[in-house]
């Protein structure tokens, strides 16, 4: 497995103030985003993330804890899409 691709671009509205001001992916669990369990787990696998709703708060949150690196991608499910050939 070269990627672990994680879709993370949700609103959350379902978690109501929990995500007021930023997407579901980056909610914290124990003081940790959610989103961060998985770099914590497979620290050697890429990632690529999939985020179209404030995927520069993602950005700067990931780069905020983990300077950026070629490990990490982001793109736009439209894009994502594009690229498998689904459109």
């Amino acid at each position: 497995m070269d990627y672990i691709i994680v879709q993370a671009g949700g609103k959350g509205t379902r978690l109501g103030y929990l995500t007021k001001n930023k997407p579901k992916a980056i909610t914290p669990v124990d003081n940790l985003p959610m989103l961060f369990y998985l770099f914590r787990k497979y620290p050697k696998k890429k990632f690529i993330i999939i985020a179209d709703y404030k995927k520069d708060v993602i950005r700067h949150k990931k780069n905020s804890a983990i300077p950026e690196n070629p490990r990490f991608k982001y793109c736009s499910l439209r894009y994502f899409l594009k690229e498998l050939g689904v459109e």
